[in-house]
Order: structure tokens, then C-alpha cells, then sequence
């Protein structure tokens, strides 16, 4: 009973704040309030790309914990509709040492996979319900060779309790706006947590190849646990 209550409590919490209508006041519906102006201002300039490589002010970081409180009152546009999630990310060369057991993830040989732990420092991440949209952030950041990064895409299975958003939602969402329109198609999904997780890591062998001055005891790790030449 009391679970119940908290939860119709929260749900009048968030009509207070968004009505019945979430970013939006298409023709006959409610007006958007201050609040969620503000709310949705924080959500676009997460969208927009523009903190992808800084630590994200308190206004926006608040706003999508806001948001979550609320997929009760807005199943169908905050509740996450896929399950499996990809993000893609650098490695350092002591993570790659820390798993056990790479593999090649086919007879193919251009990918190799091993289990570990993902933490992010971020309070709240973007993640794809795409590998391949995945797999392109994962190299979007000019350094990655010269600094001994490896570009890899994390396959984890988060706490729904901690997932944000409908990807259909979030594509319309981006259209609306300019300065989110060509992000539209990323299939993205936001966590908002830094809890560990555990998930699988996958590294395309091309990347690893293109890596300037691997260390040697990489590079027998991999050969040891994957059979991975670097050096074919």
C-alpha cells in the first residue's frame, strides 16, 4: 500500500510538472510550463552533442534524474523498448590487460570479445540500441592512436530502472530541432547512473592494428588469451 502510494504521489508530481503532453504542444494541447522549458532546454543540449567530452553541468544532470521519476506518468516515451545496449568507448591498454579471456567473436577474425565490468565517471551516458552507431562514437575523438586507445563497443544489459527514453521518442525528439536534427538516427538511449556494470567488451582488430606503439605486454596478452597477432 504504501509502495502504491509513493508511486501516485510522484506520478501527481510529475503532471505537475509536465502535464499530460511531454515536450510538446501540438494543436488542442497544454501549454509547456517553466519548468519543464527548463527541463527540456537541459534534454536538448545533452542531445545537441555539445558535453559529449566534459562533465555535464547540475541543471542537466538533474533533469534526466527528474525525467526518471517520471516513466511511470510516460511509459511510452521514457521506458527504454530494447534491452541489449551498446556504447562505444576508448580502452586503455591496463583494461585490455584485465580480461582474461578474449576470443575472436567468429571465424571472420575482425573482432574479438571478453567479459568485464564497464563504470562510467558520468553521471548520465549515452548508449544505442545500434552496435554500428555504437562503434562509430567509439572512434570520434582524433587522439585515440597517438594516445594508446583503443576503440571498443560495450554490450551490457543496464538496470531498466536506470534507462531513459523510447528510441522512437528520442528520434522525434532530435527532428524537431536544429541543432539536434543530425543526430537524429543514433538510436539512442540515456543511463543515468554510474554504477558498475557487467558487460561484454568488443574490439574490432583493424583499430587495434591501427594503435601507435602498443606495449609488448599487450600484445602478448593478446596473442595468450585471443591468438591475436597485432603484428600479422
Amino acid at each position: 500500500m504504501k509502495r502504491l502510494l509513493e508511486h501516485l504521489l510522484q506520478e501527481d508530481d510529475c503532471a505537475k510538472v509536465f502535464g499530460n503532453v511531454l515536450f510538446g504542444n501540438p494543436p488542442g494541447a497544454e501549454i509547456d510550463l517553466a519548468k519543464e522549458k527548463e527541463i527540456r532546454k537541459a534534454v536538448q543540449s545533452f542531445f545537441s552533442d555539445k558535453l559529449t567530452y566534459r562533465s555535464k553541468p547540475e541543471n542537466v544532470v538533474n533533469a534526466f534524474r527528474q525525467l526518471l521519476k517520471c516513466k511511470g506518468k510516460f511509459p511510452n516515451e521514457l521506458q527504454p523498448n530494447v534491452s541489449l545496449l551498446y556504447r562505444g568507448v576508448r580502452m586503455k591498454e591496463a583494461d585490455i590487460l584485465k580480461v582474461k579471456d578474449w576470443k575472436f567473436v567468429d571465424e571472420t577474425k575482425q573482432e574479438i570479445v571478453g567479459t568485464g565490468t564497464y563504470t562510467s565517471k558520468y553521471p548520465i551516458q549515452s548508449w544505442s540500441a545500434s552496435k554500428i552507431r555504437a562503434e562509430f562514437f567509439s572512434i570520434d575523438f582524433p587522439d585515440w592512436r597517438a594516445k594508446h586507445l583503443i576503440p571498443a563497443v560495450v554490450i551490457a544489459v543496464p538496470d531498466k530502472e536506470e534507462m531513459l527514453f523510447n528510441t522512437k521518442f528520442v528520434m522525434d525528439f532530435k527532428r524537431k530541432m536544429k541543432s539536434t536534427q543530425k543526430y537524429a538516427m543514433e538510436q539512442e538511449i540515456v543511463r543515468v547512473s554510474t554504477k558498475p556494470i557487467s558487460c561484454k567488451f568488443v574490439l574490432p582488430t583493424q583499430y587495434i592494428r591501427m594503435v601507435d606503439g602498443l606495449s609488448q605486454r599487450t600484445i602478448d596478452h593478446l596473442v595468450a588469451t585471443a591468438g591475436f597477432r597485432v603484428r600479422a
